[in-house]
């Protein structure tokens, strides 16, 4: 790969966007030029490649130039002659804090135990990444595209360690990724963890739905070309502004995970004629500089029943995106090709392919110093009102801990919702739950009495919990 083709590409694309600042980008891309100018990729090609396609992934979900400058810089504190300090003075304080949330803390190879070692410093640079990402939700974005394209360029490594990095981007990004909403990014890492893992199956499928859209290419680019135009028509004589239309194909583990299931057809048996039967195409209306509030469904409804331009597409109904939250239509076209159509204003877009971070919470526990990583997260209510943040799936015992260790040796059961039925700590909870618990207590001092049993470590799915309990085993049959 020519870097600098890649680079004038990453330029072309920017220059297009007056809001940005394409000095600072230059800058940047000169200055981590410099820096890893020696180094080189596993797969021999210059190290630099690597940052410039981290930053075409972030340039093409329209972040800003601070973002795209640090996805250019973002490895020059880990791997070469450069400090924080110097970012800050060369560039600006964000840029610098980006680069510094996605720098991993290193690990020193002459320890004893250097596989543990080496896990260890993963966890603190994961938490130091929660940590600064939830003051600054874009130094997510960075690692989620630094993370996309190491995954996309990942084949060079031995199988074995593609599999750690997938697991790895499971445990730590994944949940984030769902908690934000980040749509993009979220089916893109996705498809490439599902590529590696299960490979037979993704080749299988991916030849297929590559040969479907090949051979569809003329006729999509014909249709979406006369529905943008006469979209346009359509608009504007409504007095609603001019729109753009942006059409994206659904990864192949968007309609593997999605889709396959409820049509019941196992990944090996998808044939290319199938295609049909699936949604393969996102179409996005994006309403430019429209402040007017529409009603969406009335809208598309308007556009694909009462206008002669689009008699050729046929409504089929409303899916409804769970992890995304969003209520596109489908329709049909005269080929039997099903498509989601969406109406968004820009600010809209921008959400729905990056999602949003304001509002959520990773709960972090003090004495451990790390976050308990979940993809969703339940509010509980203590005996006397005050609300705890689980992870979803949280026991009774998970509960305790949290509330106590004293509590969680101790517990023996708890009381939910006020309800006269004492559960027992296994018990799943639910968010709003309010939990009374009861625990094993000394008659005359009134402390808590340890209970626990080596079989508590089935009854809870969160790390801390997880973690108290197998020390404190370990500390009782220590020899």
């Amino acid at each position: 790969m020519n870097y600098l083709i890649e680079y004038k590409k990453l330029i072309k694309s920017l220059e297009k966007k007056k809001y940005i600042d394409i000095n600072l980008i230059k800058r940047a891309f000169e200055y981590a030029k410099d820096l890893h100018q020696n180094q080189k990729r596993k797969s021999g090609e210059d190290y630099i490649t690597h940052p410039i396609e981290v930053a075409k992934i972030l340039a093409e979900l329209n972040f800003d130039e601070n973002v795209i400058a640090a996805a250019l810089l973002h490895d020059v504190i880990e791997d070469c002659a450069c400090t924080y300090e110097d970012l800050k003075e060369k560039f600006n304080l964000k840029v610098a804090n980006l680069v510094d949330s996605v720098t991993a803390i290193k690990y020193e190879k002459k320890e004893r135990n250097p596989e543990f070692y080496k896990f260890l410093m993963q966890e603190k640079t994961y938490n130091k990444l929660y940590s600064i990402g939830m003051s600054d939700k874009l130094s997510f974005y960075v690692k989620f595209a630094d993370r996309l394209h190491n995954l996309r360029t990942i084949d060079i490594f031995p199988k074995y360690q593609q599999i750690e990095k997938v697991k790895e981007t499971e445990k730590y990004l994944i949940p984030i990724l769902t908690s934000i909403k980040a749509n993009t990014l979220y089916y893109n890492i996705k498809n490439e963890c599902y590529k590696i893992v299960e490979t037979e199956d993704y080749i299988h499928f991916n030849k297929r739905y590559e040969a479907f859209l090949e051979k569809s290419k003329n006729h999509f680019d014909k249709i979406f070309g006369d529905f943008e135009l006469n979209l346009n028509n359509m608009l504007i004589k409504k007095t609603l502004g001019m729109a753009r239309l942006v059409i994206k194909s659904l990864t192949p583990y968007e309609i593997i995970a999605n889709q396959l299931p409820s049509l019941k057809i196992s990944v090996d048996k998808v044939k290319e004629f199938m295609f049909n039967n699936f949604v393969t195409q996102k179409a996005f209306i994006i309403l430019k500089n429209n402040n007017k509030k529409i009603n969406k469904e009335e809208l598309l409804f308007t556009i694909f029943s009462s206008s002669s331009w689009f008699s050729s597409f046929k409504i089929i109904g409303f899916l409804k995106e769970e992890k995304m939250q969003e209520n596109p239509m489908i329709i049909e076209d005269n080929l039997g090709n099903k498509i989601e159509v969406f109406v968004h204003t820009e600010k809209e877009h921008f959400q729905y392919n990056n999602g949003i971070v304001e509002g959520i919470e990773i709960p972090y526990d003090e004495e451990l110093k790390q976050f308990e990583v979940s993809e969703n997260y339940i509010k509980v209510k203590t005996n006397i009102g005050q609300e705890v943040l689980m992870p979803e799936h949280s026991t009774v015992l998970d509960f305790a801990f949290k509330i106590h260790n004293d509590l969680g040796f101790s517990c023996t059961g708890a009381y939910l919702n006020n309800s006269p039925t004492k559960m027992p700590i296994y018990t799943t909870l639910n968010n709003g739950d309010q939990v009374n618990l009861t625990t094993e207590r000394d008659e005359l001092t009134n402390a808590c009495v340890y209970v626990a049993k080596i079989r508590w470590l089935s009854y809870v799915t969160t790390e801390y919990a997880k973690k108290k309990l197998s020390k404190y085993f370990e500390g009782m049959y220590e020899i």
